[in-house]
């Protein structure tokens, strides 16, 4: 696809429409030196202002699936932070959906 300068891959447990899903996945799954493939002199779109070269570009590649770091630990994957602020302090929580 000559459109696509960053492609992202996700699990299927991954909600692609849910910002908060999609952050998270990035925030917990990839590691820019090991799950990060650059692809140079790609075909691009020939009216693209950011190709040095018309008609040529280049590509990252983000794999933030489990696979790519799983290898590395036998480590879960860590919670969201709301859910550990409401697991440790219940109470802290109550009433903010109310005042937003």
């Amino acid at each position: 696809m000559k459109i696509a300068k960053i492609t992202v891959l996700f699990d299927k447990d991954v909600d692609i429409h849910n910002l908060n899903e999609v952050l998270h996945a990035l925030g917990s799954r990839w590691q820019p030196q090991r799950s990060t493939k650059m692809i140079e002199n790609a075909p691009a779109l020939s009216g693209d202002p950011s190709s040095i070269k018309k008609g040529e570009g280049n590509r990252v590649i983000i794999d933030a699936t489990r696979n790519a770091t799983e290898s590395q630990h036998d480590k879960s994957f860590s919670k969201m932070n709301i859910e550990c602020l409401k697991s440790e302090f219940p109470e802290l929580l109550d009433g903010i959906d109310e005042k937003i």
